[in-house]
């Protein structure tokens, strides 16, 4: 009945530079921009762009992070970034963003959808281009048969 999901990445807690090597945040002024979490019922998705239009509602504690948005030179994406993509699951229609690494394909029961306006950029290791906030995904345990779906 209740599943909830936020976001997934693969920051660890552990300090990065290691395959990437920049510490560096981004100094261009258009790559890091504000990302907000949005609401819709029991789904809840990440987005730069504004998603109200759709149905969604910006909660109030989000707007706390910046995501890149494309390639620089303090953080080249083939290295140091992952594109974080946006998959809706089949069966109830919540959101999965994560590195969808095997060719850009989405996981089994889901679809890639490419409604976002602006591309976001995550990085493996907490630090890694001056990265401070992790993204996670998040669930629910429900009784006896175990995890939301």
């Amino acid at each position: 009945m209740f599943s909830l999901f936020l976001f997934l990445s693969s920051l660890s807690i552990g300090q990065g530079a290691g395959i990437c090597g920049s510490l560096t945040e981004p100094s261009d002024s258009d790559v890091l921009q504000l990302a907000s979490v949005y609401q819709k019922g029991d789904i809840f998705r990440i987005s730069i762009d504004d998603k109200t239009g759709e149905g969604y509602s910006a909660l109030t504690s989000s707007g706390q992070a910046l995501l890149a948005t494309k390639d620089n030179l303090q953080c080249p994406n083939a290295k140091c970034m992952f594109p974080l993509y946006t998959n809706q699951k089949d069966s109830d229609k919540n959101i999965l963003q994560q590195d969808n690494w095997l060719g850009g394909l989405a996981p089994a029961g889901y679809k890639k959808i490419d409604i976002d306006s602006t591309n976001m950029y995550c990085v493996r290791w907490l630090g890694d281009c001056g990265a401070t906030v992790p993204i996670y995904r998040y669930f629910i345990y429900v009784g006896t048969n175990g995890w939301s779906k």
